[in-house]
């Protein structure tokens, strides 16, 4: 079952196991994490056996979906200033689709190797998927756009003037430009880490991309596939 880890909220604890207290960040969040009480309930009815993955936001081709980051992309291409409107040693993590593609085969495989052990909990368990470090944000985009030679600075807003537009926002039903809900706020502006020990030694799961090679691979097919891109938005009612 495809999860999230928007259900951990926006915490600053870090990094986040499975086993922490969800916070939440809205509905969505919500809905999932009632999907993984359900799948428990079955589990233990020895109806099925099941695997809940929690994924961060998914980076690679084919990327659309979310116009914040479309927007740094097209900054970093054009060679302009891109301004960091949140504390700049919070921690960025994500995953990339391949890894990600990787963690649903291990969970398959693991499922079908622990169906008859009653080994993963009750027959349903819960794993975080993500790069398995997670840089402080400055860092990640400035790495990012050395890599893919922009002529881009980072320019850092001060904290106080980053609260209150976060105050602002937060009136908001959604950030213009970007559609980006309000209740996403809080969680990107605390960031996130997640511990993927567990997916390590049960699933054996092993990352290969960074967040920054997650940034690099993705705004290099965005150059090349923009118009997609943004028709891909428009058909999906995101725009």
């Amino acid at each position: 079952f495809a999860s999230t880890t928007e259900i951990f909220g926006p915490q600053k604890k870090y990094p986040l196991s499975e086993e922490d207290t969800p916070a939440f960040t809205g509905a969505y969040s919500r809905h999932k994490f009632e999907c993984e009480r359900l799948l428990d309930k079955a589990c233990s009815q020895n109806k099925i056996f099941a695997i809940s993955l929690r994924l961060p936001m998914i980076f690679g081709e084919g990327f659309y979906h979310e116009r914040s980051i479309t927007f740094i992309f097209d900054l970093v291409r054009l060679g302009l200033p891109l301004f960091l409107f949140c504390d700049p040693k919070i921690p960025f993590t994500c995953v990339h689709a391949e890894d990600a593609a990787e963690a649903f085969i291990l969970s398959l495989k693991t499922l079908e190797k622990m169906s008859g052990t009653n080994k993963i909990g009750k027959n349903h368990d819960v794993f975080n998927i993500s790069s398995e470090i997670a840089p402080p944000v400055i860092d990640v985009f400035d790495s990012f756009i050395k890599r893919v030679k922009s002529k881009t600075k980072i320019i850092k807003v001060p904290l106080p003037i980053v609260k209150l537009g976060i105050i602002v926002a937060m009136k908001l039903p959604f950030i213009p430009l970007f559609h980006t809900p309000q209740e996403l706020i809080p969680f990107a502006l605390t960031g996130a880490h997640y511990s993927i020990k567990k997916a390590k030694e049960i699933l054996g799961f092993s990352p290969k991309f960074t967040p920054e090679l997650c940034l690099e691979q993705t705004y290099n097919w965005y150059v090349k596939n923009r118009k997609i891109s943004f028709q891909e938005r428009k058909k999906q009612g995101l725009d």
